[in-house]
């Protein structure tokens, strides 16, 4: 097994690492090019190797996240895979252990990914801790000037409040990241640490600017949306190839705005890209939980039992392993990482 730590020792692999990540995530080159010359001069690398052939690798992404105030140092397992000839042989399961034995030995109370399906890594102690609201607006909906009881059919179980009236007579404004001034920017990082989450990266200049490169690689971008001089949201939306889809893969808003927000950026998309018949699939922080819309966005691997033991009562611990500590831990919690990369 190989460990890639530094730039040097990544360097002859990083075209075989591209190429693989290409074949297994069918990204486009643009992004993973960007990729590339951006998390991965900083990341850890577990590959196996065949002679000079990868045959399986593993990604450990740096990210310091605020959880419950608290602010982590963690590692965020991404681009876990195999090639197709190769798996079914244990090879992943080699690389999450020695992924989770890095971070251990680092003192982090946990790692985390988003899975591509929960049941993967659910033999690794890994556990479903964060979701999201999915749904999706057909092309036909995003006419701004339905009827609000179509939008509130079309967007359910958001609440009432937030509805179009909300604002009066004025519109929302939605300003893309490229022209935020650093006072407003300033202003969207208080404002979004100050939503009603209990674990998410921390969102700085430097994450904003990020997200908004990687989403420019699928023509999309990173928005503000204010109500006058007041922010309500920060969206983010990357669009397929033929720009029959778009998706918003971020939506940081208070719940009582999510259906405005949502409206707002369906139109603002289709004028943006000039398509008037997109698809837009909405991934919203999940304010409250039900089964038949909710997907798993993140599973956590606890690591060190006794940071959980801290953050529930003493009498609820009792007698109890790590995994039920953590699932105690998470009855309340809310866990919000869209997208990360």
């Amino acid at each position: 097994m190989k460990d890639l730590q530094t730039e040097a020792e990544k360097k002859p692999f990083a075209a075989a690492v591209k190429a693989l990540w290409i074949e297994m995530f069918e990204d486009k080159e643009s992004y993973v090019d960007h990729y590339m010359s951006s998390t991965w001069k900083h990341n850890r690398v577990l590959l196996l190797l065949r002679g000079e052939e990868i045959v399986s690798m593993l990604h450990l992404n740096p990210y310091t996240c605020i959880v419950q105030g608290e602010r982590l140092a963690l590692h965020y397992i991404v681009g876990v895979c195999t090639k197709k000839a190769e798996q079914g042989k244990g090879y992943m399961g080699q690389l999450v252990t020695e992924a989770l034995r890095i971070c251990k030995e680092d003192r982090e109370p946990f790692t985390y990914l988003m899975p591509a399906a929960e049941a993967i890594y659910r033999p690794y102690d890994f556990v479903s801790a964060g979701w999201c609201d999915k749904f999706v607006i057909e092309a036909e909906e995003v006419d701004p000037s339905l009827p609000q009881a179509r939008w509130d059919a079309i967007v359910p179980e958001l609440g009432q409040a937030g509805s179009i009236q909300n604002v009066g007579n004025h519109t929302l404004q939605i300003c893309p990241f490229d022209r935020w001034t650093a006072g407003q920017t300033k202003q969207l990082e208080s404002f979004a640490a100050e939503l009603p989450m209990d674990m998410h990266a921390a969102w700085t200049a430097a994450y904003f600017a990020e997200t908004d490169q990687q989403m420019k690689c699928y023509d999309g971008e990173l928005v503000a949306v204010w109500d006058q001089e007041k922010p309500i949201a920060i969206a983010a939306y990357l669009c397929e190839e033929d720009q029959s889809e778009a998706e918003i893969t971020h939506v940081l808003a208070a719940k009582q705005y999510q259906k405005l927000v949502c409206r707002q950026l369906a139109e603002y998309v289709r004028k943006r890209l000039k398509k008037q018949d997109i698809r837009l699939v909405f991934d919203l922080p999940a304010y409250s939980f039900d089964a038949e819309r909710m997907h798993c966005t993140t599973m956590i691997r606890p690591l060190q039992e006794e940071w959980f033991a801290k953050r529930i009562s003493p009498a609820d611990g009792d007698c109890m392993n790590i995994q039920n500590l953590v699932k105690l831990w998470l009855q309340g919690v809310m866990i919000y990482t869209p997208e990360l990369v």
